[in-house]
């Protein structure tokens, strides 16, 4: 079919380490996941292996955390779900003390780490991913940075490309974050549904290491975007139980300059099946329909989620959206290695 609907959430806990494991990430992972199976859906979970590494070697509760995790992937994966790389660096040497972890801000973004770094970071994770996924680890291709701080991209994607990993789907086009700690900018990306890439995320590359796969993102208007956003906000935005915060590296000052940025650049919207209603995700799947129709090849619809995110609301919506899918003659449900495999049997 033309349109591959990839499906992925960002498994983890809040960027400073707070948060309940079971409440904030495998409870409501398990209802997604359940959902996704009712529609014969393949949920991709871009997981934090540095994040459950550390909570491994922890030991104590924080080892029976990761466990559960571990767990719950290794049941999806042998379900026909997929398990791909996500890297938040600021747990490199992440130490536990009274009850509380300890990270490093000044590591948030690991597109300011050096190469050694990211290459340790990188075969670590592939190895942690590995172990977790089993025998379906052969299909490990896909890397997303963690809070899209994957800028400079240059180190980052040497690293990747050296591992083996073939695509990355970090970037979310049009989208911009201006706060210095956790920056991103993809305000200037092709207008494509995929593009080859070397040392920048946000150019096409002549000679490619890899290819970007972004996250869809669509102009939907700033009515439309501040109805959507008021809908969620008239609903719990965390999971029942969960509770955490979204405190990292900015000042709060920074923190606040970024949510005023937010504000004034609203109207392009992400596909986030854990805060959008059905109808903005419809909406964005159909913007992507008519924008690249003509493009040759079958065309990835990259959808988004966190499990902190995720809530009964969440879960009407995505019902919702996924029953529209079923009924569309010209999409189907896929995952990155599906999507790359039939891009080059037709090329």
């Amino acid at each position: 079919m033309k349109f591959h609907i990839i499906c992925t959430v960002d498994h983890e806990v809040f960027g400073n380490g707070s948060g309940c494991v079971d409440r904030c990430v495998v409870a409501p992972m398990d209802r997604c996941l359940a959902e996704m199976d009712r529609h014969k859906a393949i949920l991709t979970f871009f997981v934090d292996a540095p994040e459950f590494s550390a909570m491994r070697m922890a030991g104590g509760r924080c080892a029976e955390d990761a466990a559960q995790v571990e767990a719950q992937l290794a049941d999806a994966a042998n379900g026909g779900h997929k398990v791909q790389l996500h890297l938040h660096s600021q747990w490199l040497g992440a130490e536990r003390a009274d009850g509380h972890w300890r990270l490093d801000f000044s590591r948030w973004r690991i597109g300011d780490l050096a190469r050694d770094e990211i290459m340790s970071l990188t075969e670590s994770g592939i190895e942690y991913l590995r172990a977790v996924a089993g025998s379906d680890s052969s299909h490990l291709c896909t890397f997303r940075a963690g809070g899209w701080a994957i800028q400079p991209a240059r180190e980052t994607l040497v690293a990747l490309s050296a591992h083996g990993v073939t695509m990355d789907s970090t970037v979310a086009p049009g989208c911009y974050h201006s706060a210095r700690g956790d920056w991103y900018d993809f305000r200037h990306c092709p207008d494509a549904p995929w593009w080859p890439i070397s040392d920048d995320v946000c150019r096409v590359a002549d000679a490619a290491s890899l290819i970007e796969v972004p996250i869809a993102t669509a102009a939907m208007g700033r009515v439309e975007h501040a109805r959507a956003l008021r809908e969620h906000r008239s609903h719990p935005s965390l999971p029942e139980g969960c509770e955490g915060s979204y405190e990292g590296p900015n000042s709060r000052l920074q923190s606040l300059m970024g949510k005023v940025g937010k504000v004034l650049r609203m109207g392009r919207v992400m596909l986030d099946f854990s805060t959008m209603p059905s109808w903005m995700l419809i909406g964005i799947c159909e913007d992507y329909r008519r924008r690249y129709r003509d493009v040759p090849g079958p065309v990835p619809i990259v959808a988004i989620g966190h499990g902190k995110n995720f809530t009964a609301h969440s879960e009407a919506n995505l019902s919702e959206w996924l029953s529209w899918v079923d009924q569309q003659a010209d999409m189907k449900y896929s995952d990155f290695y599906q999507w790359h495999s039939t891009w080059r049997a037709e090329r």
